[in-house]
């Protein structure tokens, strides 16, 4: 039986590794993952054109990035509108079917239009539907036009897929087609770059912006409650990551007296150093608030980590982690988070039982599997009449 060969554009402000973040790793591991079927797949963004592509993946530069985030770690609106206006020029002749990313927004306007324009089926991926959520982001005099934009891109593209069943249920409301299809990670080099793992990593580990609403404080808060045996065995948690909260964690671990335990380890330059860092620890915790989706959570995963996070009605980890059997469901204290450290150090069974099980549950994200799924749901987008040649 024979597939159709299509060229396929996936959208988003920013390109690996020149932004390192989950949906530009997701584009990539997509993208590679569709170019093994066969497909023509070029990823578009602000970026400045010199990301090495994989076999079969083009880069395509729609524009420059400046500022992404604002002074307060929070997307850039100026960022989104230079997205818009890129979108709006796009030339999309050579494409059969378009991809982009909910974020940020405004892209989607002009993006649709042209799309339409050009009868070029649009698919849109929603990776968090905030809704009210943008009231306590924002403030209670800024959130409406922002909510509104959302509520108005929610009804764009030909067809829409949320990545969680958070998500999908929010979107839902907005419109009856949309459908899950779950982010994925490319296991085989997450396990290759897992066997050359660092000496001397430390037990726990966080991975991702520091930023109010990641709460990485609650882990330094733990730390500093945590028995004098564990803390004075050496360091205890790596903090990879950047962003707007940085210099006020490293005062606080200061103030409690762990600065000794923590490793700031920054913005590393290839996920594959992330991997790596994951496969030397224990322990996974993820404190955030909110979190659309939760690649660290499967990443570590993958590696045999338990993971620690904080269930909430914004937090989708909850999906992908079962409390009990891949990690555990902790309230948002310090007090909590270091009871869970001291059960899984202290209890090398169930740490062992929790890490297996979660191995065993991330090999269901394989890229492989859900490439088919993306590619089944671009063909029923196509006329009957068109879709490329036949490989």
């Amino acid at each position: 039986m024979t597939r159709r060969r299509l060229s396929i554009l996936l959208l988003y402000d920013g390109v690996y590794p020149e932004t390192l973040g989950g949906v530009e790793m997701r584009n990539l591991d997509l993208a590679k993952a569709l170019a093994a079927r066969g497909h023509r797949v070029t990823l578009g963004g602000l970026t400045e054109g010199r990301p090495e592509a994989a076999a079969g993946v083009e880069i395509f530069c729609v524009g420059r990035s400046r500022a992404r985030y604002n002074r307060r770690g929070r997307r850039s609106t100026a960022e989104a509108l230079r997205m818009a206006v890129a979108a709006s020029r796009l030339d999309l002749d050579r494409f059969d079917v378009v991809e982009t990313a909910n974020i940020p927004y405004v892209h989607l306007l002009p993006l649709a239009w042209r799309c339409r324009r050009r009868a070029k089926p649009l698919l849109v991926t929603w990776y968090e539907y905030w809704g009210r959520y943008w009231r306590g982001y924002l403030g209670p005099l800024v959130w409406l036009p922002y909510a509104a934009i959302e509520w108005l891109c929610a009804r764009l593209g030909d067809r829409a897929v949320a990545v969680s069943r958070l998500t999908l249920d929010r979107l839902r409301a907005r419109r009856r087609d949309a459908t899950l299809l779950s982010i994925g990670i490319d296991l085989d080099a997450i396990l290759a770059s897992a066997a050359d793992a660092p000496s001397g990593g430390t037990p726990l580990i966080y991975a991702g912006r520091l930023m109010a609403e990641k709460r990485v404080d609650l882990l330094l808060r733990a730390l500093a409650l945590l028995p004098g045996e564990l803390r004075a065995s050496g360091p205890l948690l790596t903090l990879i990551g950047d962003g707007p909260e940085e210099d006020r964690l490293r005062s606080l671990a200061r103030e409690l007296g762990v600065a000794e335990q923590v490793r700031f380890l920054g913005r590393l330059p290839r996920v594959q150093d992330v991997w790596r860092q994951l496969a030397g620890a224990r322990v996974a915790l993820q404190p955030s608030e909110r979190e659309g989706f939760g690649i660290f959570a499967l990443e570590a995963m993958a590696v045999g980590l338990p993971v620690v996070y904080c269930p909430s009605s914004e937090n989708a980890v909850a999906e992908i982690v079962a409390a009990g059997v891949h990690g555990l469901a902790v309230e948002p204290t310090p007090q909590a988070f270091a009871e869970a450290v001291r059960r899984l150090l202290g209890d090398p069974d169930e740490l062992g039982r929790l890490a297996a099980n979660a191995r065993r549950a991330a090999r269901e994200y394989a890229w492989p599997n859900l490439a088919r799924q993306f590619e089944e749901i671009a063909l029923e987008l196509l006329p009957a009449t068109d879709g490329g040649v036949a490989v």
